[in-house]
C-alpha cells in the first residue's frame, strides 16, 4: 500500500506540476495584467481577494492537513481560504503603493504574536502549520503569475523585485484565520483516532480499497477545481476572449491538474499518512524513542531533495546572483536547516515545550534579516517559507509526529506534534536571507555611471599609451 502510494504521489504531482503550468499560472498572469490596465483599487482587491480563496481550497498540502486536524475540514478550508484571500489583496496593494516588504512582514508578525497571546494553546501550532502548507503546488503558481502579470505591466525599475513577495505576505492569513477560528471556537479539537494499517488478505480487498479512496478524491477535487474554472469561463468570455486553441489548451491544462490532484490525495492517503503514523508509534513505543531527534534530521535533510519546490528555488536564487551562490550551496543550506527544524520538532513531541521557545526567537531572527539582507532575497526568502513543507512533509513527517504523540505519556497531539511544518517553514525564512548577506558581501564592484566615467581610446600598437 506505501508503495503504491508513493507512485500515486510521484504521477500525481508530476501531472498536478505540469497541468498547473499549462492553466492556473496563465489564467493569474493573464488576470494581473488585466487589474493593472483597469487602474482601479476595488478591483485590485476583488481579483486578489477571489483569487487567494478559490485557489487555497483547491491546495492538496492544505486538504492532507484539514483531514489530520480534528476539527471539521471544511471549517479549516475555507477559514484559510478568507485569510490568503485577504492578505493577498493586501500584497497586491503593496505592489501598487510601492510599499517596502520588510516594515509590512514586521507589522504584521508583530500583531501575529500579540494575538497568539489569546489563543488557545491547542490551536497554537497549527495556525502556524496552516501558513506552511498553504502556499503549495496549486497556490503558488497562480499568485506568483498573478504578481509577475501586476508588477510587469507597471514597467518601473523595481517592478522585477516587487513580483516577489506576493505569497510572503499572502501567507500571513492563514495563521490570522486559524487563530481567530480558535478564539471563536467553544470546543477544542477533538482527540484524533490513531491511523490503522490497512489488514488486507488478498488482491480484492486491495483494489476495493484503492477504488474507494479514487473515488472519494474525485467528488472532492471535482468541487474544489469547478470554482476556478467557472470563473475562467466567464473572464473568457467577456475579458479575455481568447481563440480557441488558447482555451483548449487551459482546459486540457485543468484536465490534467484534476486527474494530477486526485492521485495525489488518493497516494498521500492511503499510503504516506497510516505508515508514518504508524512508523512514529512504533517507536515512540521502544526505549530508544529518543532515536526520533536524529531520525528527523536525517528525514528533514532527505526531503528537501526531493521536494520539487525546492529545485525552483535553487535554481532561482542560483540566476539571481549570477551562480555566486550555487545550487550546491542552496540544497546544503536547506537540507541542514530542515534538518534543524524536524529535529526540534522531534524534540517537541518527546518533551512537550510550547512552541514559542522556538517561533519568538527564529522569527526574530528572520525579521531582524530583513532590514539587513538584499530587498530581493527578503522577498524570495518569505515566499520560500512553504517551499520545504511540501506534500511529502504534510504526508509523511506531520503523521510521523502524530504517531509518537499518542504513544508518548503524557502527550498532546495538538500542543506537540502539530507545528512540525511551521518550524519547517521557518527555517528558509533565516537560510534565504543569510544567503542574501553572504552574496551582499561577496559582490563588492561598485555599479559604474558610464555616462559619467571618462572613456580612454588606446591606439593600436601603442604599448605604454
Amino acid at each position: 500500500m506505501f508503495i503504491c502510494g508513493a507512485v500515486f504521489l510521484i504521477i500525481g504531482m508530476t501531472f498536478f506540476s505540469v497541468g498547473a503550468e499549462i492553466s492556473l499560472m496563465k489564467i493569474g498572469e493573464k488576470t494581473g495584467k488585466y487589474v493593472t490596465k483597469k487602474r482601479k483599487i476595488w478591483l485590485f482587491i476583488l481579483f486578489g481577494f477571489l483569487l487567494g480563496f478559490l485557489v487555497t481550497i483547491a491546495e492538496p498540502d492544505l486538504i492532507v492537513l484539514a483531514e489530520q486536524s480534528g476539527i471539521d475540514k471544511y471549517a479549516i478550508i475555507i477559514s484559510i481560504g478568507v485569510g490568503i484571500g485577504i492578505f493577498l489583496a493586501i500584497s497586491v496593494l503593496r505592489i501598487i503603493f510601492q510599499l517596502r516588504i520588510s516594515i509590512l512582514l514586521i507589522i504584521s508578525y508583530f500583531l501575529i504574536f500579540m494575538l497568539g497571546i489569546f489563543v488557545p494553546k491547542d490551536f497554537l501550532p497549527m495556525s502556524f502549520d496552516a501558513s506552511g502548507v498553504t502556499t503549495g503546488a496549486m497556490t503558488v503558481p497562480l499568485i506568483i503569475a498573478f504578481g509577475y502579470g501586476i508588477s510587469s505591466s507597471r514597467g518601473d525599475k523595481t517592478s522585477a523585485d516587487d513580483s516577489f513577495g506576493l505569497v510572503g505576505i499572502a501567507s500571513i492569513g492563514p495563521i490570522v484565520a486559524i487563530m481567530i477560528l480558535g478564539i471563536v471556537m467553544k470546543t477544542a479539537p477533538t482527540n484524533l483516532e490513531p491511523n490503522i494499517l490497512h489488514e488486507i488478505s488478498n488482491i480484492k480487498q486491495f483494489f476495493e480499497i484503492l477504488f474507494n479512496d479514487i473515488l472519494k478524491y474525485m467528488k472532492e477535487v471535482l468541487i474544489a477545481l469547478s470554482p476556478i474554472l467557472l470563473i475562467y469561463i466567464i473572464l473568457n468570455i467577456f475579458i479575455f476572449k481568447e481563440k480557441k486553441r488558447a482555451i483548449i489548451s487551459v482546459l486540457f491544462g485543468f484536465i490534467i491538474t484534476y486527474f494530477g490532484l486526485v492521485l495525489f490525495l488518493a497516494g498521500a492517503n492511503m499510503g504516506f499518512l497510516t505508515f508514518g503514523s504508524n512508523f512514529g508509534s512504533e517507536i515512540a513505543m521502544t526505549e530508544y524513542s529518543w532515536l526520533l531527534i536524529p531520525m528527523g534530521f536525517i528525514f528533514g535533510t532527505i526531503i528537501v531533495i526531493a521536494e520539487p519546490a525546492v529545485h525552483v528555488l535553487n535554481k532561482q536564487v542560483d540566476s539571481i546572483t549570477d551562480g555566486r551562490i550555487t545550487r550546491k550551496t542552496m540544497f546544503i543550506s536547506l537540507g541542514i536547516g530542515n534538518g534543524i527544524a524536524v529535529s526540534l520538532a522531534m524534540v517537541r513531541v518527546l518533551t512537550g515545550i510550547s512552541i514559542w521557545w522556538i517561533l519568538i526567537p527564529g522569527y526574530l531572527f528572520a525579521l531582524t534579516l530583513t532590514l539587513l539582507a538584499p530587498k530581493i532575497f527578503t522577498a524570495i526568502a518569505f515566499d520560500s517559507g512553504g517551499v520545504a513543507s511540501g506534500p511529502l512533509t504534510v504526508a509523511f513527517l506531520l503523521p510521523l509526529a502524530i504517531g509518537a504523540s499518542q504513544i508518548i505519556e503524557g502527550g498532546n497531539v495538538f500542543q506537540d506534534a502539530f507545528g512540525l511544518v511551521a518550524l519547517v517553514s521557518m527555517m528558509p525564512l533565516i537560510i534565504i536571507q543569510l544567503v542574501g548577506l553572504i552574496y551582499k558581501i561577496k559582490v563588492k564592484t561598485p555599479v559604474i555611471d558610464y555616462e559619467k566615467e571618462e572613456i580612454i581610446y588606446f591606439r593600436e600598437g601603442a604599448k605604454n599609451e
